[in-house]
């Protein structure tokens, strides 16, 4: 079992907010999180990318992520 991050997205708007989503990356180390959601989501350099809390194995158990993946919070 392996333990990971919720990785927030932020992407500026046209209307001059920003949109942001969160995704789940089953890796410990927060960096690495974040930079295999840059890579699964093809972010930009304007995306802002951020890790925000550590997540439980048994979480990425029930959404169904494989340690070293990647998914969208829904």
């Amino acid at each position: 079992m392996s333990d990971g991050w919720a990785v927030l997205v932020k992407v500026k708007t046209l209307s001059g907010g920003e949109s942001k989503q969160i995704f789940y990356a089953r890796l410990s180390d927060a960096t690495e999180a974040v930079e295999a959601v840059k890579r699964h989501i093809h972010a930009t350099q304007d995306v802002v990318v951020q890790a925000q809390s550590k997540i439980t194995p048994g979480v990425f158990d029930g959404v169904k992520i494989a340690p070293g993946g990647v998914g969208q919070w829904m």
